[in-house]
């Protein structure tokens, strides 16, 4: 496959991608070209048509962001303001940019979210306690054997469960007092 694919014929995809982050001409555009040619060229030997069901642009596009996202990473620190705006900054790179506004309802969002929380482990049974920090916020999760075998019912049921368990999380949590 890697004979019929030629990478000159897909510069056209390595600027699209390059031009999210900077522009033609600025200081950085040439660096962060050669990063994403790179990615082609590492993209090229990998596609396999059969078993990716995807084109070789869209598999290619993902190697090429990931190499101009390693080099920026590599290059300069990440500065972000938690924003869908993107302005650019005098060197040349977009940054995201967000309003006082935004920041303020964000943080109410994060206090109505850790209200929900606190709301749910008041009304919880002891059984949604453990589905809680046993299966769904451990770092080593118990399985659903384990818990079938514990609670000395079937699998089903304790999928069943903690489904019904996990919509009365996000019920409690998304319920304004």
């Amino acid at each position: 496959m890697v004979g019929t694919i030629n990478p000159l014929d897909h510069t056209g995809l390595v600027h699209f991608v390059v031009c999210k982050y900077t522009t033609p001409g600025s200081e950085y555009y040439d660096d962060l070209f050669q990063e994403g040619f790179i990615g082609l060229l590492i993209a090229i030997p990998k596609y396999d048509p059969v078993n990716f069901r995807a084109s070789f642009g869209h598999y290619a596009y993902y190697w090429i962001r990931a190499y101009v996202l390693a080099y920026l990473k590599r290059q300069k620190p990440v500065v972000r303001y938690a924003s869908i705006e993107y302005v650019e900054d005098p060197s040349g790179i977009y940054v995201e940019h967000t309003s006082v506004e935004e920041a303020v309802s964000n943080l109410q969002l994060l206090n109505i979210a850790t209200d929900g929380v606190a709301r749910y482990i008041d009304t919880a049974s002891d059984r949604d306690i453990y589905l809680l920090t046993e299966r769904w916020i451990s770092d080593d999760p118990v399985s659903l054997t384990d818990v079938a075998s514990e609670w000395g019912v079937s699998k089903q049921r304790v999928d069943e469960y903690e489904r019904l368990s996990l919509d009365k999380f996000r019920r409690a949590i998304w319920k304004h007092s």
